[in-house]
């Protein structure tokens, strides 16, 4: 074939390589799809929940935590108050520590009620001897206690114990009363203290849980 002839026999070919304007499109099948589908991924498993504290009462503006609460009490079996109307007896642990609460809260920082510094170190430091150390390594360390949370510990009770002596006098310990003379009622006293700070109790699920 003649060399000018090789452009038009290029183009016959390109154009019956080309579909007609009029024909129709392949129809698409219904149900497929030119984009792949994205690859199915498990779903994630849900992350167990762990109850590591929480709130029993809220006094004032003061949260208190259930682990403050036990370790509060587990404290005070180790060092009781020698002011015995703020003393643990046993009975409504969340109550007695609302209380407590109640009266530190009340106390402030006025510095009437404030211990002296170097008798709040004494203090602990006969507090800590009086723990096993396997004791403090293990339920100490589960209730969030260490040396630094003790010794404020330590301060507090002595700042509450404060405040009842110097409000109440000797009725705190009717051992020191005159024979047959009545002081004030401490639980009277206490319900008058209700009435100066807000406090709103949180009920625990199961309320034997504190033991």
């Amino acid at each position: 074939m003649p060399c000018h002839l090789w452009p038009l026999l290029a183009a016959v070919r390109l154009a019956s390589a080309q579909p007609a304007p009029d024909a129709p499109l392949a129809a698409p099948v219904v149900g497929e799809s030119s984009e792949p589908e994205p690859a199915e991924s498990a779903e994630p498993e849900p992350a167990e929940s762990v109850m590591i504290d929480r709130a029993v009462a809220v006094v004032g503006v003061r949260v208190i935590t259930r682990s403050e609460l036990e370790m509060s009490r587990w404290l005070e079996g180790k060092d009781p108050s020698p002011v015995p109307a703020i003393r643990y007896d046993g009975a409504r642990p969340t109550e007695w520590w609302i209380e407590q609460v109640m009266l530190r809260e009340l106390a402030g920082d006025i510095s009437v009620y404030q211990p002296d510094p170097a008798a709040v170190r004494e203090r602990a430091e006969r507090l800590l001897q009086a723990i096993d150390p396997d004791e403090l390594s293990t339920r100490g360390v589960a209730l969030g206690a260490d040396r630094g949370s003790i010794v404020a510990w330590v301060h507090g009770r002595m700042v509450v114990e404060r405040f009842v002596v110097r409000n109440l006098g000797p009725e705190v310990d009717p051992s020191l009363l005159p024979e047959g003379e009545q002081g004030p009622s401490y639980a009277a006293w206490l319900d008058d203290m209700r009435d100066l700070i807000a406090i709103r109790r949180i009920p625990l699920a199961n309320p034997a849980d504190l033991r």
